[in-house]
């Protein structure tokens, strides 16, 4: 473990999921989990060194119909388009996000 990883909060404060399953893939949640990797700067099952906040993948939230699917925390929202995405995580990063 290097030292930047000894630093680290031992949880992060939010947890964003995105639905992986096949249901939420057809409708655009691959090119989703791209720009959320990008965005956040980590990869799936990992979390941001300042401990703020952790992707994670999430098999199924639900109806395709409202593909894709973003969790944070524990709020669904459905039919995330990359713009609102970025809201989200600003409002998470920003602090200004409250469930």
């Amino acid at each position: 473990m290097g030292p930047a990883a000894s630093r680290r909060p031992p949880f992060e404060r939010h947890t964003v999921y995105l639905c992986t399953s096949l249901e939420c893939g057809l409708p655009g949640c691959r090119e989703l989990a791209r720009r959320a990797v990008a965005r956040l700067g980590i990869d799936f099952n990992a979390r941001s060194l300042d401990g703020r906040l952790a992707l994670r993948p999430l098999r199924c939230a639900g109806p395709a119909l409202g593909a894709p699917v973003v969790m944070v925390d524990e709020d669904a929202f459905r039919i995330v388009d990359a713009g609102e995405f970025d809201r989200l995580v600003e409002a998470v990063e920003t602090g200004s996000y409250s469930q």
